[in-house]
């Protein structure tokens, strides 16, 4: 008898707050001010500087992170001072999810196998590395320790699978 296989997220309940409020069943439809302004009013509006979103990562030494979970560098490598910065750098930027035409398919012919993009949306932390055609866990690559005597520790982090 084959056992069904539970999801990474089925371990992980959802917290449910509690509803306080009719906030549901409000409809709040929200503009943006500029676009009730007329073309007149819009030669006159000035942007205030600080008032600007900055980018998602700020320190220019992190935006040459390497993207590709295939090629980067183990968080723990990196000195200790610099981990959490490394982490927050790829948390932000998300996991790398490439979405290929056409994925490379290996195994035997009458059986290929290959990666499917339908699997980011059933396993929203996985990632796809172009450059060693495997896949990645996000959460287990920022916050794997160093290397254990078990074999396997690193499927998910350096080697793919």
């Amino acid at each position: 008898m084959k056992r069904k296989q539970k999801k990474l997220d089925a371990f992980f309940p959802r917290n449910v707050l509690p509803c306080t409020g009719n906030h549901l069943e409000e409809e709040v439809q929200v503009v943006p001010r500029a676009l009730n302004l007329g073309i007149d009013e819009l030669s006159n509006v000035v942007v205030n500087e600080d008032s600007l979103i900055s980018p998602r990562v700020t320190n220019p030494s992190f935006a040459l992170i390497e993207r590709d979970p295939g090629l980067r560098k183990l968080v723990w490598t990196f000195p200790p001072n610099k981990r959490d910065e490394i982490r927050r750098a790829y948390l932000s930027y998300g996991p790398l999810q490439v979405k290929l035409p056409n994925f490379p398919r290996t195994g035997d012919p009458d059986h290929p196998r290959g990666f499917q993009v339908a699997w980011y949306s059933e396993f929203p932390w996985v990632e796809y590395s172009e450059s060693k055609d495997a896949a990645y866990c996000l959460p287990c690559y920022l916050f794997a320790e160093k290397p254990i005597a078990e074999s396997g520790w690193d499927t998910f982090v350096n080697e793919g699978f």
